[in-house]
């Protein structure tokens, strides 16, 4: 039993072992600022402390970012400590820790010490003028601006009537016109409202062409503009225009160079634009066009490459349109025209006569009924059917019966001799719009002669319709 307990007891003391072997595992260091902002009043004690997580446990050093440490200060463990501040202690303080395992690491606190009288607002020094010149191109061109006030005032940049806001100092990495501006120094304290002040950036120099396409694409008979704006301080003294043709000619150009060529010149804000304009544009305007603009600090220049093709397809389209609509327009009028005249004629040859529309005939005699009976037409209405009609349409070498070249027994021929002057005693003429039908004269009946009847006894009416188209048919 006791050997047993000794190797237990053994064994607890080699467990307890490893579980602390297992958590002593370094680790790099991690810094945390108890409080990033610290107010004090003038003459205080301050302590900035920062807090450190390491493994092994680590030293912090502490530095001023914006300055020397103050000599007053003093270090202890995790802590920087100022028995008495001044304004001058007011700055950035870093604290780092290093413990040799892994990289760094450090964190930052803002001592901000209040003067033990009224606070001040921030006051704006005198660090640049009203007007700052700055040479078109240079480099690493910046303004400071630096104010005093109590709390300290926290300085940035602004373009005017902009809420575009840069740090201080002020830096352009290269001047150009697009930098050229009014801008404001703004100071801001805690109570206090803010402090501004203005300074206008002006850039002079050389011409600048700003950039655009350098392709130009137009087509034969439309209207070319050419735009060269220019920036410059002083203005440019000239901008020309210079033309190099597809053959290699170059020309300078003038206004009177060639037809429809038009030079121009405004002054903008920035400087002056110069403008070329060419209407109607030919093919033979094709080529790289030059705008130079010359000043007392130097020139500039700008190239244009201008093709020219055919003339717009949408022209051509339209016109090509225009043409079809008119010719057919044109051929549908002849034809109405030919076909007007046509049955005109056809009626002058065939002899039909005219017949007004005048509905102011005399009414039909009620005791007169017009009646037609069948063996007026041989007992059938209708034509004899031809023998041919019962064989194969389809057929060849189709004879025809002597009896179907007869004329019916009524034919047109002897109903115009029926309806001839000769007989204009033996009929009586009836009025009514219902028995005028197109060309045909106005039916008659005859008393005792002809396929006419007059009777009192009440047979079958003949409609008008059946009637007329019996009649043609005949």
């Amino acid at each position: 039993m006791d050997v047993r307990r000794n190797e237990k007891k053994a064994y607890l003391k080699y467990m307890v072992y490893m579980i602390a072997v297992f958590f002593n595992v370094p680790d790099s260091p991690t810094v945390y600022a108890v409080q990033t902002l610290w107010s004090v009043k003038e003459g205080t004690f301050t302590n900035l402390t920062c807090f450190v997580d390491s493994n092994p446990r680590t030293i912090v050093r502490w530095k001023k970012l914006d300055g020397p440490l103050p000599i007053k200060g003093r270090e202890s463990n995790w802590s920087f400590l100022l028995t008495k501040v001044s304004r001058s202690d007011t700055g950035i303080y870093q604290c780092q820790a290093d413990n040799g395992v892994g990289p760094a690491d450090s964190a930052t606190i803002s001592l901000d010490v209040l003067c033990k009288n009224n606070s001040n607002p921030p006051t704006i020094q005198k660090t640049f003028d009203e007007k700052v010149n700055v040479l078109f191109g240079k480099s690493d061109f910046s303004l400071e601006c630096k104010a005093e006030g109590n709390p300290k005032p926290h300085i940035r940049w602004r373009r005017t009537n902009t809420n575009l806001y840069f740090n201080n100092p002020l830096s352009f990495s290269r001047s150009d016109y697009q930098t050229e501006g009014e801008y404001e120094c703004v100071a801001e304290s805690v109570g206090f409202s803010a402090t501004v002040k203005r300074t206008v950036v002006d850039v002079i120099g050389r011409p600048a062409i700003l950039g655009g396409p350098d392709t130009l694409r137009t087509s034969q008979g439309s209207s070319l503009t050419l735009l060269c704006e220019v920036n410059a301080d002083p203005l440019p003294e000239s901008i020309t225009w210079s033309w190099r043709s597809i053959n290699g000619q170059e020309v300078v150009l003038s206004g009177n160079t060639f037809s429809g060529l038009d030079l121009t010149r405004r002054t903008t804000d920035m400087g002056a634009d110069g403008i070329l304009v060419i209407d109607p544009v030919s093919t033979s305007n094709a080529g790289e066009y030059t705008c130079t603009a010359q000043n007392m600090f130097g020139t500039d220049s700008r190239g244009f490459n201008v093709l020219v093709e055919g003339p717009p397809v949408f022209v051509i389209a339209v016109v090509t349109g225009v043409l079809v609509v008119s010719i057919f327009l044109t051929v549908v009028a002849g034809i109405c025209i030919a076909r007007k005249w046509g049955c005109v004629c056809c009626k002058m040859k065939t002899g039909d006569v005219h017949v007004p529309d005048d509905n102011k005939h005399p009414p039909l005699p009620k005791q007169t009924t017009v009646i037609m009976e069948l063996e007026d037409f041989a007992g059938n209405i209708r034509p004899e059917r031809p023998h041919w009609a019962e064989k194969d349409p389809y057929a060849i070498n189709i004879s025809y019966h002597h009896s179907a070249m007869q004329n019916p027994v009524h034919a047109d021929t002897e109903r115009r001799k029926l309806y001839s002057d000769e007989n204009r005693p033996q009929r009586k003429q009836i009025h009514g719009s219902a028995y005028n039908r197109g060309a045909h004269h106005n039916p008659v009946i005859h008393s005792h002669v002809g396929n006419y009847r007059q009777t009192k006894e009440k047979r079958l009416p003949v409609q008008h319709d059946g009637w007329a188209d019996a009649v043609d048919l005949f």
